[in-house]
């Protein structure tokens, strides 16, 4: 996965949260999953690579970050290379169910495995 840059000054872009939004509610999706209960952080970009949109959960504080085709990716480090450039590594998810379990998921609490998190 290449690196992408961070643009926090992106206008929201809410289609990729929506759609998912609606396939999880359709399909009987748990635990629920309301696009209102997410902020949009920004876009993740590269000349190479469709964008991504980051969006973080206003509860969990926890990310979901997805393209426009809906797959869900983990976010595996920033680094800042200049001021104001931040560079994002990002490794897709097995599946988008895992990824909205680990956006919906409070901190500290069982993993969805059941097994403790650290803090």
């Amino acid at each position: 996965m290449p690196e992408l840059r961070f643009d926090p000054t992106a206008p929201p872009t809410w289609g990729p949260l929506d759609r998912l939004a609606d396939v999880w509610r359709h399909r009987g999706g748990r635990p629920p999953l309301d696009a209102c209960d997410f902020m949009y952080m920004g876009r993740l970009w590269s000349p190479d690579h469709p964008d991504v949109h980051a969006y973080k959960h206003v509860t969990t504080r926890r990310y979901l970050v997805l393209d426009e085709a809906g797959h869900a990716y983990r976010l595996r480090g920033t680094a800042v290379r200049r001021p104001h450039e931040v560079v994002v590594a990002l490794r897709p998810y097995r599946d988008l169910p895992s990824a909205v379990a680990d956006a919906l998921m409070a901190r500290g609490g069982p993993d969805r495995h059941g097994r403790a998190r650290a803090r």
